[in-house]
């Protein structure tokens, strides 16, 4: 039954929408005393939770950073969760340790980090960069009234998370600078520079500068080493976003320059390497305030055992105790496949981001700077009430179902975004969505029209 419910989601996926308006029939879904048979229940499943919202599989998807999933990942979750060892710590898993440091040596190779830097794997980035930011507090002493008069320094580019780890981690009364960026959505290292002196001399103290490694809105890389430079000078915690980009560094090194220069870095391998969502890293070049001691006198009471090296258990350093074993996800694909495939799939996304540019030129469309990623924005160039149009154009998008795009405001003007991350993607499942955006594109101008809620406007 199970075999056959796989067989046909894998047979179904090449013509898949991208996304499903239907909401799911609560009643369907609750919890009952009477037990149900496994067909009833996936058949459930197949028509109120998968053909709901956006679709991961679909070949269609340029909403959002999420892959499909490799099967190899699904059958390594398979594994992990009957197993269910504990991973969090070598007493109890050492074989379960040994993998997941095995992939953070990797990573740590990739990046230039020292190998006895610290790393854990994450359920993602919102974790990664709480742990981040911990390290930066602690490491430069940040508390009491010395917090409302330190000082961090970001743009309108970086994510939302850091914002969530700095109310987590007590840091919600620091100031934030907004470093200016270039056209290009990158951080401008003069400026960041000219920031920091100008907050010296008024008596505060600088300690945290975050640069992005393939911004979510654009796909900008900040300048890492001009910034790292800077943070060196100044003694700055240097903290790298490479969330989004960062695994691109396995195909364009030269991008990333700097990159080790960094005192942490996160990262979302389920972003850019085909697995299922859930599987984050951060890596931690710095002293890290860690709690082996209250941890090992609670193991030794509990079991009678004396526990050593609890630098290399993620419980020493993780806010995770109880967590699965997220590793598996991405070591037995590599196992299997090797590096190769997926460095392939990095170059091979690349130029299909380029495609798919061309492609909204060749229609009418205006597109962003050139992207250092393979995230783009596009917008259709008209003379007034450019924000309701392309409201109205994402909204028709949306509702035909067959492609998946996000929306964003860039210098004050709603624009469409674009990016492209799945395996699945090809030119012809581009071409697919050319088709609908154009569909789209026509159907909005009629309605604008028919409707004379943009007059005086020439098509």
């Amino acid at each position: 039954m199970l075999e056959a419910h796989c067989k046909a989601h894998f047979e179904a996926i090449p013509e898949q929408k991208a996304y499903y308006s239907k909401q799911p029939n609560l009643s369907k879904l609750s919890i009952s005393r009477q037990p149900k048979n496994l067909e009833e229940i996936l058949k459930v499943y197949t028509e109120e939770v998968a053909e709901t919202g956006l679709n991961c599989n679909a070949a269609t998807n340029f909403g959002f950073f999420i892959n499909h999933g490799l099967f190899a990942s699904a059958l390594a979750d398979f594994v992990a969760a009957l197993d269910n060892q504990f991973p969090n710590h070598n007493f109890y898993g050492p074989g379960i340790v040994a993998i997941e440091h095995t992939l953070l040596e990797w990573f740590k190779t990739i990046f230039g980090y020292p190998k006895s830097c610290l790393g854990n794997l994450t359920s993602g980035s919102s974790i990664g960069i709480i742990m981040a930011m911990k390290a930066a507090r602690d490491n430069h002493n940040i508390k009491g009234a010395l917090i409302s008069s330190s000082v961090a320094y970001v743009t309108s580019e970086t994510h939302f998370c850091f914002d969530k780890a700095f109310d987590l981690c007590g840091l919600s009364d620091m100031k934030q600078r907004m470093i200016p960026m270039d056209d290009g959505g990158r951080m401008l290292p003069e400026a960041l520079k000219d920031q920091i002196e100008a907050d010296i001399e008024k008596g505060y103290k600088p300690f945290l500068v975050v640069a992005t490694a393939g911004t979510a809105s654009i796909g900008a890389i900040d300048p890492i080493k001009a910034i790292g430079l800077i943070a060196r000078e100044h003694g700055l915690w240097f903290h790298v976003d490479a969330a989004t980009g960062g695994l691109f560094a396995l195909v364009e090194p030269a991008k990333f320059d700097g990159i080790e220069m960094s005192n942490s870095i996160n990262i979302d391998p389920h972003k850019t390497l085909c697995i299922p969502t859930g599987l984050g890293a951060v890596l931690i070049n710095k002293p890290y305030i860690k709690t082996e001691d209250k941890m090992a006198k609670y193991h030794h009471e509990l079991q009678e055992t004396e526990l050593s090296g609890l630098i290399d258990n993620g419980a020493s350093i993780s806010f995770e105790l109880s967590r699965p074993f997220r590793g598996l996800r991405l070591w037995l694909p590599l196992q299997m496949y090797g590096i190769k495939p997926f460095e392939d799939h990095l170059k091979g996304i690349l130029h299909l981001t380029g495609y798919f540019r061309k492609c909204l030129t060749e229609i009418g469309f205006q597109v962003g700077p050139e992207p250092d990623l393979t995230v783009s924005y596009f917008w259709y160039e008209i003379p007034e009430n450019h924000d309701n149009f392309h409201g109205l154009l994402m909204r028709l998008i949306q509702e035909d179902g067959d492609v998946f795009l996000a929306s964003l405001v860039v210098q004050g003007r709603k624009v469409l975004r674009f990016a492209v991350v799945s395996t699945l993607i090809t030119e012809e499942s581009i071409n697919r969505a050319i088709n609908v955006i154009q569909k789209c594109l026509t159907c909005a101008i009629e309605i604008v029209k028919a409707t004379n809620t943009m007059h005086g406007i020439t098509y």
